[in-house]
C-alpha cells in the first residue's frame, strides 16, 4: 500500500487521507502520478476529500486495468466506484482506466443521492 504524503509536493491537502494499493501487480510511478493528478482535479471540481482509497488491478490475463475508488467527503457523502479490468482495448492504457474511473466518480458525486 502506498500512502502519499500530504502537502505541496503531491498537491494533496493535509486533511486528505489517501491510500493506493496495487493488487496483484507492482506499483507504478506513472499510474501513481496519474492517480494523484486525478485526485487533484476531482478536489478542484467538488472540494476537499476526507478519504480516498484506491485499488488498481490488472485482468487475470494481464494487460487491462481496473480500479476501485472509495471516496468520502468531509460532510459524510461517500461513493464507491468499481471499474473492472475490461477486455475493452481502451483499458489496456492505465491512464485511460484511471481517468475513466475518476470521471465516473465525479459524475456520482455531482448527482444528488436517491432518497
Amino acid at each position: 500500500m502506498i500512502v502519499p504524503e500530504s502537502g505541496s509536493m503531491h498537491g494533496l491537502p493535509v486533511d486528505t487521507h489517501v491510500e493506493i494499493d496495487f493488487d496483484g501487480m507492482a506499483s507504478s510511478r506513472p499510474i501513481l502520478a496519474a492517480i494523484l493528478q486525478e485526485i487533484d482535479h476531482l478536489q478542484q471540481a467538488i472540494g476537499l476529500l476526507a478519504t480516498c482509497r484506491i485499488v488498481v488491478r490488472t485482468s487475470e490475463t494481464g494487460g487491462h486495468y481496473g480500479l476501485t475508488l472509495q471516496l468520502a467527503l468531509p460532510q459524510g457523502t461517500a461513493v464507491t466506484i468499481h471499474t473492472p479490468a475490461s477486455p475493452d482495448a481502451r483499458y489496456a492504457d492505465p491512464q485511460f482506466a484511471v481517468s475513466d474511473s475518476f470521471r465516473h466518480a465525479l459524475a456520482r458525486l455531482r448527482t444528488p443521492s436517491e432518497p
